[in-house]
């Protein structure tokens, strides 16, 4: 009533103005509506990029912490510091005619002494072969030995840390 006051028109013509301005303000509602949906689809599509790269950033670091660790362990896994504790053998000789080598190795396991032997290639191409007894876990238990040894089979011996 009011617009029909003001500007002296009839009322169909109000009504058709009035439509047509709403639809203008729904138009251009929509309009506004419709490039804030844009920008808000960017936006999003935006976060969700920023979101993925993170993940697999964290995905990349994480995996190169598992790839480090593995190494570690794997490491810690072969060396025999990580398996066996410090041990202790009595080196009893090195020699290079093997008759020699198999004669003591018989003569200690006849006696109960767990022998082993480990080859040895020297500088100059030859083979030699060292005669262990052992291992000991404690130093004192391979004196022990070593004195054992010397009074029963003669042999001068030296304790030597255990090597796989």
């Amino acid at each position: 009533a009011t617009l029909l006051q003001r500007t002296g028109a009839t009322p169909k013509v109000v009504t058709t103005q009035a439509r047509r301005s709403a639809k203008t303000v729904v138009r251009n509602r929509t309009a506004t509506t419709l490039a804030a949906n844009k920008i808000a689809k960017r936006r999003l599509a935006a976060l969700y990029a920023r979101r993925a790269k993170a993940r697999k950033l964290a995905a990349t670091r994480l995996s190169t912490k598992r790839k480090v660790l593995e190494r570690r362990q794997g490491k810690q896994l072969l060396s025999t510091s990580a398996i066996v504790p410090v041990a202790w053998v009595v080196q009893l000789g090195t020699f290079s005619n093997p008759a020699n080598v198999k004669r003591l190795i018989e003569k200690l396991r006849a006696k109960g002494f767990d022998a082993y032997v480990k080859p040895l290639t020297t500088t100059n191409g030859r083979t030699l072969t060292r005669v262990y007894v052992g291992p000991e876990i404690h130093k004192d238990k391979a004196r022990v030995l070593l004195e054992e040894l010397q009074d029963q089979f003669r042999l001068t011996g030296v304790i030597k840390r255990y090597q796989a």
